[in-house]
């Protein structure tokens, strides 16, 4: 975990914020995600925020009260930051998944729009769309509710499109939160992969980004995905803020 605590909990505030849920609550020093059919964890799950939480078996008791309310699987997002509550969630039985990394990289001069990279700053286009759930294999209720999560970003946002031959091979979104860039939504086509096409169509994003007066930038990546993070490494993502996992029931 880095040093600089706030510059992790700047970084935590501004992810939730790219990545938005239906619907949230702020109980006892956690946020409440809830986005009904969304199969996103971020978007369905009890999540710290800085400042003092309320900790202890009571406590998650309470929190499963909210998940039985809304019929939804128990899910508990654990950032370093804010972990108090793992080891009470593992004792009661709470498994632990899918860890993640945050990334941040402190330098956007070196990123320059790719000329084959579309970027949309107004809603995501209906091709980035049919491009995300074509890899995401969602049904049509779950696409329309993460088309309404898109719709919450109050920020200033922008889709990026990589083309080959006329085709769309990766697609990304970026926020604007004050000075700092989200990276979201990375996605490569498997018949494009190992072309560059991600790099190009985040760095394109990121020189976007640094033209509306970002200086700095971050995301998050599943920690196994060791094409992602050796990529998003060689794109100047060099420093590792915190990690965090989900732990379920």
């Amino acid at each position: 975990m880095h040093a600089d605590l706030a510059l992790c909990w700047r970084v935590e505030e501004a992810c939730q914020l790219a990545w938005p849920s239906l619907h949230a609550q702020n109980i006892c020093g956690y946020v409440f995600r809830y986005s009904g059919s969304n199969r996103s964890r971020r978007a369905n799950s009890f999540n710290p925020i800085n400042g003092p939480r309320l900790q202890g078996e009571e406590f998650i008791a309470q929190a499963e009260s909210f998940f039985d309310h809304f019929q939804m699987r128990p899910c508990f997002r654990m950032p370093e930051i804010g972990a108090e509550l793992d080891n009470v969630l593992a004792e009661n039985g709470y498994a632990r998944e899918a860890e993640t990394i945050t990334l941040f990289a402190p330098d956007l001069t070196h990123f320059n729009l790719a000329s084959k990279v579309d970027i949309s700053t107004e809603n995501a286009p209906e091709s980035w769309l049919n491009f995300y759930f074509s890899l995401a294999e969602e049904d049509g209720q779950q696409q329309q509710v993460f088309s309404d999560m898109l719709g919450k970003i109050a920020l200033p946002v922008a889709y990026g499109e990589a083309k080959v031959d006329g085709r769309i091979g990766a697609i990304a979104y970026v926020v604007l939160v004050g000075d700092l860039a989200i990276i979201e939504a990375v996605a490569t086509d498997p018949k494009y992969r190992r072309q560059g096409l991600a790099a190009n169509v985040v760095g394109s994003l990121l020189a976007w980004a640094r033209a509306q007066g970002c200086t700095e930038a971050a995301l998050q990546v599943v920690a196994e995905n060791a094409p992602a993070t050796n990529l998003y490494a060689k794109l100047g993502f060099s420093t590792e803020l915190y990690r965090y996992h989900y732990r379920t029931k």
